[in-house]
């Protein structure tokens, strides 16, 4: 079947790492010949000419991919999700590894607007993630406190201090309640 659009007989979009498959071919994008180069910002045009052109937007062409009852783009989204192998290979030394996914987050956040509906999603499930890790941590240092009446003995009483006792063993077993800007957001956040 011939293709209407000289775009589509571009392969603008030669980035195995982006995910993205040859929709003339239906081969990952990577394995189909060039018959001439098209520079990134070039690319980028012309998918959004195909977009404009096909009456979809961006957004709904993200949801579209990300939505999974959408079997045809499993194998977009796991490229989208699994790190690819550079940032595997950076993983190893101990840095944030920022993927283009990660990089789109960055981007969306370092934009006002962008950054404003992020933190209005973002808040009721930052505050439940950040619930149920402080109520997970305060069930270790529950366990890690519990003794038993055998074990309060005089001398017991006599050396104990907080730091010791209870502080040393709050830092071990709950780093996320420990930390002064989580306890300080808590009471600030429940108390208003």
């Amino acid at each position: 079947m011939p293709v209407s659009s000289t775009v589509l007989n571009e392969n603008f979009n030669r980035s195995v790492d982006s995910g993205f498959i040859d929709i003339t071919t239906g081969l990952p994008a990577a394995a189909v010949a060039t018959p001439s180069r098209l520079s990134p910002h070039e690319r980028v045009k012309s998918v959004v000419k195909i977009l404009r052109e096909g009456r979809m937007s961006i957004l709904d062409f993200i949801l579209r991919i990300f939505d999974p009852s959408q079997p045809d783009f499993m194998y977009n989204r796991d490229w989208i999700y699994n790190p690819s192998k550079v940032e595997k290979e950076n993983s190893g030394d101990g840095q944030r590894v920022s993927g283009k996914l990660e990089q789109m987050f960055d981007r969306l956040f370092a934009d006002s607007r962008g950054r404003a509906r992020m933190l209005e999603w973002f808040h009721p499930h930052a505050v439940a993630y950040i619930s149920l890790t402080v109520s997970n941590e305060m069930d270790a240092v529950k366990e890690a406190l519990r003794g038993t009446l055998d074990s309060v003995t005089p001398q017991f009483l006599s050396t104990w201090d907080l730091s010791t006792t209870i502080q040393d063993k709050v830092a071990l077993k709950a780093p996320i309640l420990h930390s002064e800007n989580v306890i300080v957001y808590f009471v600030f956040y429940n108390t208003c």
